[in-house]
């Protein structure tokens, strides 16, 4: 039967064992963030560099681009509607 505040897992001892068991616990948990640590920083090393301005001229280029597109579009739709108006009447 093991006292109270004793974990199951270690058996009864001198306390040089739980200090023992103690500090390999400890050193496990230490490993273990240090690897989610290595894999975060390696994400986050491998985010592009930019400028948030730079973001933004881009956005800026693309949303003109994209808006010239749709008025040619628009225009086409006005020609093919034209079109299919003329060969029903």
């Amino acid at each position: 039967m093991t006292p109270r505040g004793r974990s199951a897992r270690y058996p009864l001892g001198a306390r040089g064992d739980e200090t023992e068991a103690l500090q390999t616990d400890v050193m496990r948990f230490m490993a273990i963030l240090g690897l989610c640590l290595t894999a975060v920083f390696a994400l986050v090393q491998g985010l592009p560099q930019g400028d948030a301005s730079q973001a933004r001229a881009g956005l800026a280029h693309e949303t003109a681009v994209q808006r010239a597109r749709a008025r040619a579009l628009a225009v086409e739709l006005q020609r093919l509607n034209a079109d299919m108006a003329q060969a029903r009447g």
